[in-house]
């Protein structure tokens, strides 16, 4: 006999609501990081950006400059807007992840990640993924 949605719905609502107020309430929640494991956490986080940026300007410079207009599918990012979708975090995301401002290279909203992917040559890229987001 098939169990309707509505019979589990409540009680599973209920005992998720309750996991998240004890994983709220947990001694591991509530800890502060101290001064030195964040700066060590910063700087793994930098050491893995640099990992991220060496591999994809690796594999950006290897791609044939022709091919980054090709798209897997109607409706999928270029070769080129992919790039570019992986440079935007460099100028939205990290900044952000320190508390900092984005760089104004990308303004608030969806279409000025639209614009800014839409640069997706091979200079465009290669321009975005080589140099430090200093707000140019």
């Amino acid at each position: 006999m098939p169990v309707s949605f509505r019979r589990i719905a409540r009680p599973l609502a209920v005992a998720l609501g309750c996991l998240a107020l004890g994983a709220a309430a947990s001694p591991a929640a509530a800890q502060v990081m101290n001064r030195e494991s964040a700066l060590e956490m910063r700087k793994q986080f930098i050491a893995d950006l640099d990992t991220l940026q060496g591999k994809f300007l690796a594999l950006a410079t290897a791609i044939p400059e022709d091919k980054y207009a090709w798209r897997p599918a109607p409706g999928v990012r270029s070769i080129g807007e992919a790039f570019m979708h992986v440079a935007s975090e460099y100028y939205v995301f990290t900044p952000m992840a320190y508390g900092l401002k984005r760089s104004p290279v990308i303004p608030p909203g969806p279409e000025s990640f639209q614009k800014f992917e839409m640069n997706a040559t091979k200079a465009g890229v290669m321009k975005r993924i080589t140099r430090p987001p200093n707000g140019n």
